[in-house]
C-alpha cells in the first residue's frame, strides 16, 4: 500500500520535509493532537480568569455579567472545537482505514 501512496517518492518526501517515514496521515494526526492539548489548556485559563473577575468584582452587577458571557463564551467554544475534533478525528479514520493506510 505504501507504494501506492506514496508513488515512490517516500524517500524523497522524507528527506525534503524531514519529517522522517510518517505518513501524513499520522503527521497530522498528531497536530491535531498537539492542538487539542492547547485548547484544553486554554479552556482552563480563560474558565480561570472568569471567576477570578467574578471574585474581584466587588458585586458589581456589569463585571459579574461580562464574567459570565466569558464561561458560557468558553463552554461553547471548547464544545464546538471538541465536536469538530470528533469529526476530523471520524473522517481521518474512515479515509485510513478505506484507503489501508492503517
Amino acid at each position: 500500500m505504501n507504494e501506492i501512496f506514496w508513488n515512490g517518492q517516500q524517500q524523497e518526501f522524507s528527506n525534503s520535509t524531514g519529517l522522517g517515514d510518517f505518513s501524513p496521515v499520522t503527521v497530522v494526526t498528531n497536530m491535531i493532537n498537539i492542538a487539542m492539548g492547547f485548547i484544553g489548556i486554554t479552556t482552563v485559563v480563560m474558565f480561570m480568569l472568569a471567576g477570578f473577575k467574578i471574585l474581584l468584582s466587588s458585586g458589581n452587577e456589569d463585571t459579574i455579567s461580562q464574567a459570565k458571557k466569558m464561561m458560557w463564551g468558553t463552554i461553547v467554544g471548547t464544545f464546538l472545537i471538541m465536536a469538530s475534533f470528533g469529526i476530523a478525528k471520524f473522517f481521518i479514520g474512515t479515509v485510513a482505514n478505506a484507503t489501508g493506510l492503517y
